[in-house]
């Protein structure tokens, strides 16, 4: 399934400071990040541009989330995999908590 985009091609990071650190993500449809792994505890996500998106555990499970514009969730550190399983653009503004 699609391709597997180098972090630096799927992110703009907006702001870096001894508390938080602010990234722009864009994942063209059928891409997806590779396993990773955030480096800070907590991180908050507001979704600017819509899509469908499924997330993989290292340990091989996974679910799939319908992320709207708008939407704003907070998601714990984990060592994942997000791919974009719609059939356009999703963008995702996170604030990493540190």
């Amino acid at each position: 399934m699609g391709f597997t985009a180098q972090a630096d091609q799927l992110h703009d990071q907006l702001l870096d400071n001894e508390d938080v650190q602010v990234n722009r993500y864009s994942y063209p449809a059928g891409s997806e990040s590779g396993f990773h792994e955030h480096q800070f505890p907590a991180r908050v996500v507001y979704v600017l541009k819509g899509g469908k998106l499924r997330l993989v555990n290292d340990d091989g499970s996974s679910r799939d989330i319908d992320v709207k514009e708008g939407m704003t969730l907070y998601v714990p550190a984990q060592h994942h995999n997000v791919i974009n399983i719609g059939d356009s653009e999703v963008q995702l503004l996170e604030v990493e908590i540190k």
